[in-house]
């Protein structure tokens, strides 16, 4: 911590900013509330303990800071940004749209506005309006892999599939690492009646297991059928058993399982 003994609002503020860009997240929370117990108006000092508050996950406490600002009329974009955020953290997507539709009106150039707007409409299942966001977030430079792989969901949900397949391509050319982007550039590409990259399947392969999910049971299911297809009935056992061995059981569901079974016994040609 900072040997200071500060006895002024300003002064704990600017030790607070301190304290947060060294990763003292509780110190800074404390000198932040200081300074508003000096000056409880203070507009700077309730604008970063809501960041402060995001950051460590405490979403109640971030929307009481945003709010505040907002009562005092002195809310600018990052504080309507800043809540919408929390309010989508805690499921409350209707809000949270609302708030970025403030902060966008305020600040058209704020792409990571539209990058997270984009993501509430999609779960909201507006996928019309996601890929408007993810395109203006992208339009804007937002160049993070999400972006990208976030539009190549909705335009799947939308019926576009073979514009998915670009946008999944470029969040891995971004990070290769990209699981997910992985999964579904695969799980695409069978959708769309396209034969399978072995390349890309090979990464998948590499990929799966660093972050298990449940979307990977099917998109195993599928790149296993897939190997079917092509009458490589080892390659299809295998997949079929990575299926089965990347999520315990209880995760996978009972339906899942029995289609995992189902599937494995198909391709390595075993008994029921």
């Amino acid at each position: 911590a900072i040997e200071l003994h500060p006895v002024n609002s300003g002064a704990l503020y600017a030790r607070g900013i301190v304290h947060f860009r060294m990763g003292q997240y509780e110190r800074s929370i404390v000198d932040f509330s200081l300074s508003l117990e000096y000056d409880p108006g203070f507009t700077n000092a309730l604008q970063w303990r809501g960041r402060v508050y995001l950051k460590t996950e405490q979403f109640e406490k971030a929307i009481e800071d945003f709010s505040a600002i907002v009562r005092q009329d002195e809310a600018d974009f990052m504080t309507y940004y800043g809540r919408g955020l929390a309010s989508m953290k805690l499921g409350q997507l209707e809000g949270a749209v609302k708030d970025f539709d403030r902060a966008i009106r305020m600040n058209r150039k704020h792409a990571p506005s539209y990058n997270v707007r984009g993501l509430a409409q999609y779960v909201l299942g507006d996928y019309d309006q996601a890929i408007y966001d993810f395109t203006q977030a992208i339009k804007l430079r937002y160049n993070s892999p999400e972006v990208f792989y976030n539009r190549g969901r909705a335009l799947y949900m939308q019926g576009l599939p073979e514009l998915a397949l670009d946008d999944f391509q470029e969040a891995i050319r971004i990070r290769p690492s990209h699981t997910l982007a992985y999964l579904f550039l695969v799980h695409t590409r069978i959708v769309t009646g396209k034969a399978g990259n072995d390349e890309e399947i090979i990464a998948l392969k590499r990929s799966v297991g660093l972050d298990a999910h449940p979307e990977h049971n099917t998109v195993l299911l599928k790149v296993s059928e897939q190997y079917l297809e092509r009458n490589n009935a080892r390659e299809a056992c295998r997949w079929a058993e990575e299926a089965r061995n990347v999520l315990p059981p209880k995760v996978a569901g009972e339906i899942h399982n029995r289609e995992i079974r189902e599937t494995v016994q198909i391709a390595c040609k075993t008994e029921p």
